[in-house]
């Protein structure tokens, strides 16, 4: 059994309802160049890197912008999005649980595939930006998900061991990425099956129960 001392969270579908703008973003981006993404065509992009989706875009259609242009005017697709709906980024009951978290004394962070200011205008528009001292986006660190560089960049800035970290995730990358850190890992049926999330150690069915979770049995853990 271990203490947990930090939480690292996931951002997108995890601690802000934020996948289906960055879905709108993407169809809004390539419609605009006069082309209509298939249903279902987001299945195999949550949770990965913006950029890993521009050259899959690309690859299928090629007269696109470049892919660092096409990244730019979907980047600033979803930041309007966010800011005109930010009614819509909120989970019930996260803000609430970490509060009682950084109460009992447990270090928080984000750990996320999306770039610095997609993050930090999620954050700000599910009113939860307080809540984190350290902030690891894409692009701080050498590798994104799966790996384990965010978290573990996230556990240093925090002063903890890894080991002594939960992470709250919602993808199977992001599961991957935070067993090969080391930490506890907790799922959440968000945007994943149950079956889908079976690496985690254990899987709950909102963001706050997670948290809620985390809290309650944060004196010991397998």
């Amino acid at each position: 059994m271990r203490r947990i001392e930090a939480l690292l969270c996931d951002l997108d579908g995890t601690i802000c309802d934020s996948e289906w703008a960055h879905i709108e973003a993407w169809e809004l981006v390539v419609r605009g160049h006069g082309f209509e993404l298939d249903e279902g065509w987001d299945l195999d992009y949550v949770g990965k890197p913006d950029d890993f989706a521009a050259v899959r875009m690309r690859e299928r259609y090629p007269s696109l912008p470049p892919a660092k242009d096409l990244l730019a005017e979907r980047h600033g697709a979803y930041r309007k999005i966010i800011a005109e709906h930010s009614d819509r980024v909120s989970y019930p009951g996260v803000a609430e649980a970490l509060e009682k978290l950084a109460a009992a004394g447990i270090k928080l962070a984000v750990g996320t595939n999306s770039p610095w200011d997609n993050t930090i205008a999620a954050l700000r528009a599910a009113g939860i930006e307080r809540f984190f001292p350290v902030i690891v986006a894409y692009g701080m660190t050498p590798r994104g998900k799966p790996a384990p560089d965010l978290y573990v960049e996230a556990a240093l800035r925090l002063d903890v061991d890894p080991a002594v970290c939960a992470v709250v995730e919602d993808t199977p990358i992001g599961i991957d990425a935070g067993k090969a850190a080391g930490a506890f890992v907790v799922a959440v049926t968000t945007t994943n099956t149950r079956d889908a999330l079976v690496d985690a150690d254990i899987v709950l069915d909102s963001p706050a129960a997670a948290m809620n979770w985390i809290l309650d049995n944060a004196r010991g853990v397998p």
